[in-house]
């Protein structure tokens, strides 16, 4: 009856190495990227489509689901690994950001590199907020 159990669980084992070779198709790294960022793009836009749904916000459906992947990432991988991917998708979205808002021409002042009225206005020491 073991004997049965094991064939019944190397039936189910996908081996990706020998499909790879039966289909003669080598995997690279950028395939692999690639399945892997369309993959997470279909992820996220389900996710979205769902928290549009949802009487909750979508920005606080949004911090729900990158709170759950950071939560697994930083158990999955070391402290510093975490925080360099942190840093460094961080970076990309506020790099990238000015790009994006092109699309919405009509949100004026919405660039991360407009100045906010008032927010270099030199503060008096002596005055108080009443």
């Amino acid at each position: 009856m073991s004997d049965k159990k094991n064939k019944d669980k190397k039936n189910n084992i996908l081996n990706f190495v020998n499909k790879s070779k039966e289909n003669k198709k080598i995997q690279t790294e950028d395939d692999e990227f690639k399945r892997m960022d369309a993959l997470a793009k279909e992820l996220v836009d389900v996710y979205y489509k769902a928290s549009k749904k949802s009487f909750l916000s979508v920005g606080y459906c949004f911090y729900l689901f990158i709170y759950r992947v950071l939560q697994m990432m930083i158990a999955q991988i070391s402290f510093p690994l975490y925080r360099y991917y942190y840093r460094y998708a961080s970076k990309q979205i506020l790099e990238n950001y000015d790009e994006w808002i092109k699309e919405y021409k009509d949100w004026d002042g919405a660039s991360v590199n407009d100045k906010v009225e008032g927010a270099n206005k030199p503060q008096d020491e002596n005055e108080t907020i009443h």
